[in-house]
Parts: structure tokens; sequence; C-alpha cells
């Protein structure tokens, strides 16, 4: 199957035929990983990498029963990489 590079503003865009976003398990507002091999353009769903902040900010609070030592640990400082 062949396709197109159009121009939109700054960018370059390509349709995707949606059979063929089916067929890879694709949505329209995936996040796309983008890599060049060998000169082919090769495009794979987006693995979401979150921190530790990022998932105990969707954690509803209620649910969380913290300790004094829980809240001394979250407040200490790193020494590592914890967040890295």
């Amino acid at each position: 199957m062949q396709t197109t590079i159009h121009k939109q503003g700054t960018s370059a865009v390509i349709t995707i035929p949606a059979t063929l976003l089916d067929d890879a398990g694709l949505s329209i507002g995936d996040r796309l990983e983008i890599l060049i091999s060998d000169g082919l353009i090769i495009l794979s769903k987006a693995v979401p990498h979150y921190s530790l902040d990022d998932l105990l900010k969707r954690s509803p609070a209620e649910t969380v029963d913290r300790d004094d030592t829980d809240r001394e640990w979250l407040t200490d400082y790193t020494v590592g990489k914890e967040r890295d």
C-alpha cells in the first residue's frame, strides 16, 4: 500500500487508512514512537512512562493510608536515582 506525504503548516503529514490503524491496534489520538532504521521509518505505539509523582497524583488520597514513617519517606531527600 502506498500513501503520499502532504504539507500541513510546517509539518509533514501522511494518511494511514483506518483498516491499517485497526490491524495495528492503533486509534486516533494514540501517541507513537518514531524510529529510523536502515532508511525505514518505523512507527509503534508509545509506552507511557509514569513517575512516582504522576502515579500518586492519580491515586485518590482517601485510598492511601499513610503513617508517620510513610510521610517521612515521602519528604526525605533522594539518595540515588529514585527520581529518574
